[in-house]
Formats: C-alpha cells, structure tokens, sequence
C-alpha cells in the first residue's frame, strides 16, 4: 500500500511539471516582464514635417493589442519623434504616423497627408524609423506570425521576401526600421529608390490606394502581382531621367533644415533589366555601390 502511495506521488509530480511547462510554452501565453524602453527615431517618406502625429501601441508576442496606446508628434521637419521612457508588458510594439512630407519627387511638400506603419521589437533597437519599407511588410509579418511563427522569423523573411521583389536582397540584413534615408548610405539608397518608384506622378490620394493594394497583395504572398511588377517596369522608366533631380531634391531640403546628407549614385538601386538583381547592369554582380 504504501509502495503503490509511493509510486502514485512520483508519478503525478512529473505530470504537473509537464503540464505547466507545456503550458508556458504555449503561444497564447507571454511569459515577458515588463521592460522600459526609452522609444524613438524618424517616420521619412521623405520626412515628415513638424506636428505630425505618431501613436504607440504595445504589442503581445502574437501581436495583439496590450490595451494601452501613446501618443506624441513629431518635433522637427526632419522628421524625429520620441515617446521618452515607457513600461511595456512585451518588448513588441505598433507605430503609427500620419501627417504631410516632403515629397523628393517634385521638391515640394505634399497637398495632403500619409499615414504609414511599422511593428517592431524594441529589444533589438529602441529607436526605429518608420517609412515604406516598414509599411510595405506590416501586414506580412501579421499573417506569418498568425500561420505559427515567432516575430523575429516572420519579421526576417517579410524583409528578405520584400526587398527581394525589388532586386536589393543584398541590403536584407539590415532591419528596415534602421533605414534612414539621410544617412548617405546604400540603405539609404535603397529606400529612396523604393521610396520615388511608388511615389513617382502619383496624388497623396493615389498613393495611399496604391500602398493599400501592394500592402495586400505583400502581405498574403510575400510578392507583388504580375500586375504591379508591370506597373513597376513602366514607372521605372519614367524616373529613369529623374534620379539626378530627386537626389538634388532631397540634399536641398536636409541643407535648408541645417542638415549635410549625401545621396548614393540612385541608377545601382533599380534593377533596369528585370533579372532579379538590381544594379548589376552597371556594377559587377553583387558589388556594393
């Protein structure tokens, strides 16, 4: 009898443990501290102008809403906002802007307003950038974190499947919330690239239509249509005698702001022939600009 006591104590207590390690794991269970994380950056289509408006809301690992969301605007017409020190249950949060910007297509700021998004894990960079990059892959990373994986791996594949539609895979290592487009650097190219291309001879109006429908379209396939590639080849071609005016565009707002920025050779971030790569029909296969 007291064997038989024995064996059933060694038995449940290893089935307990089981039970509420198994169910630690499970997805629908965050097991995050809360963190303080003193949040910043740029929202840039190019940049926003002064007073527009960035919310905050914190997200759980399965990217649902926390409850409480924050609010501030963006201080200068570089674009910079800061949200200071929060306390947030996860480390996962959703920003989003909206206001007017300065378009580098014709040198002026825009008629109307932009909103764009980002989600983010603030555990790898309390300063993030918002801009189309990260508006393009928001809903991707949704849908990939819905079908079963973690953050961080639909976050990597949304921006390799991203900038691979683009033919600038090479420039995937590089979270997108970390471009910024006056930092003079190839990332930099590349957003404003992708930036001028969807942009380019298009309203506010229209280009919000427009990044609904690639948002859609990205988010359920991680690629964009037959359709809108096609619409990619014949808008490249209306830039392709652009690049040198929106690179001059963009220097001229950054100097009048008191800002030096330099602005990569635009002509390596296209990909002219449609072979998948962009640049190499001038440099010799993946060489950076």
């Amino acid at each position: 009898m007291v064997k038989n006591i024995f064996f059933r104590k060694v038995y449940i207590i290893p089935c307990l443990l089981f039970v509420f390690f198994s169910c630690s794991d499970d997805k629908g269970i965050t097991e995050d501290l809360p963190q303080t994380f003193n949040v910043d950056g740029k929202v840039e289509k190019g940049p926003f102008v002064s007073g527009s408006e960035i919310t905050l809301q914190p997200m759980d690992r399965n990217m649902n809403p926390l409850g409480s969301m924050f609010s501030t605007t963006i201080s200068n017409n570089s674009g910079s906002f800061s949200f200071g020190s929060k306390e947030f249950d996860a480390p996962f949060a959703q920003l989003t802007a909206n206001g007017y910007f300065f378009n580098e297509c014709n040198g002026e700021l825009s008629k109307g307003t932009l909103s764009l998004r980002s989600i983010v894990n603030l555990n790898d960079a309390s300063s993030v950038n918002v801009n189309i990059l990260t508006h393009l892959k928001y809903q991707r990373i949704f849908n990939l974190v819905e079908s079963g994986k973690s953050f961080d791996e639909a976050n990597k594949q949304a921006q390799e499947e991203l900038l691979t539609e683009f033919g600038l895979q090479r420039f995937s290592n590089k979270d997108a919330s970390q471009y910024s487009i006056a930092s003079g650097t190839d990332e930099a190219g590349a957003l404003i690239a992708i930036s001028s291309l969807l942009l380019v001879d298009r309203s506010e109006a229209q280009l919000t239509e427009y990044l609904s429908k690639l948002s859609e379209e990205f988010g359920k396939n991680g690629s964009f249509s037959s359709t809108s590639k096609q619409q990619f080849h014949s808008d490249r071609i209306k830039l392709a005698h652009e690049l040198t005016d929106i690179a001059s565009n963009i220097i001229s707002r950054y100097d009048d702001l008191g800002i030096d920025v330099t602005v990569k050779d635009l002509l390596y971030f296209f990909d002219w022939d449609g072979d998948g790569i962009a640049g190499n029909e001038i440099t010799d296969g993946d060489e950076m600009v």
